[in-house]
């Protein structure tokens, strides 16, 4: 997008959000909205509504890795063993992912990485009233590695979510031939990547793994 559709694209909650914590009407002209917003988080006060603004609003003030080795430079070594044929694991030392429960908009609960809590409970509420679509099922935390590897999942850090797994299946279509809710509500997707987080319906060319997103960029 560029400034002007980014502009226009913003959801009226982020607005409300901008206008209460700098002090100005959420009617001023948008551009302006985000420059007095910026200006008051100390950001540099270009217009530009990106990742950086989004964070301020919604961040949990942890960094977003770049990548597998900066998300395990962040959490340290860890060591862990499988707990049988499948890819479950069992962490086997002191340190592991700090793990909490959270309750989410659409009333359910998930285990999610301490830090980013609050964050991810704020983005979800976003993302399901932006797009109009409120996933019934979602799973965050689970001790595991990433299937026919050593390496661990997402998951297991607690800073991947899974939306709708029955609904949003690898591909771009349900096994029956119908659309995926989660790529029939584009919103959804957006809110999270604004934000810094990575969708997994962007891999294989935009046919990959719709239910996901992680906190890694």
């Amino acid at each position: 997008m560029n400034k002007a559709e980014r502009l226009a694209w913003l959801p009226d909650r982020v607005i409300d959000a901008m206008a209460q914590a700098c002090g100005e009407s959420r009617d001023t002209p948008r551009e302006d909205l985000v420059i007095a917003y910026q200006m008051s988080q100390g950001l540099e006060a270009d217009g530009w509504p990106g990742r950086k603004t989004a964070r301020a609003l919604y961040g949990a003030g942890v960094a977003v890795p770049r990548n597998r080795r900066a998300v395990e430079r962040a959490f340290g070594l860890m060591t862990w063993k499988k707990t049988g044929r499948g890819r479950g694991i069992k962490w086997t030392g002191a340190n592991k992912p700090d793990i909490v429960k959270i309750d989410l908009y659409n009333g359910d609960t998930l285990r999610v990485w301490r830090p980013i809590a609050k964050e991810i409970a704020a983005l979800f509420e976003l993302a399901c009233e932006a797009s109009g679509y409120v996933p019934k099922s979602t799973a965050c935390y689970v001790a595991r590695v990433i299937g026919g590897t050593e390496r661990l999942s997402m998951h297991a850090y607690g800073i991947a979510i899974d939306f709708d797994p029955r609904l949003n299946p690898w591909g771009v279509t349900r096994s029956n031939g119908k659309p995926q809710p989660i790529r029939t509500h584009a919103m959804f997707h957006q809110v999270w990547e604004w934000a810094g987080w990575t969708c997994g319906g962007r891999w294989r060319d935009g046919a990959g793994d719709s239910m996901h997103i992680e906190r890694r960029g």
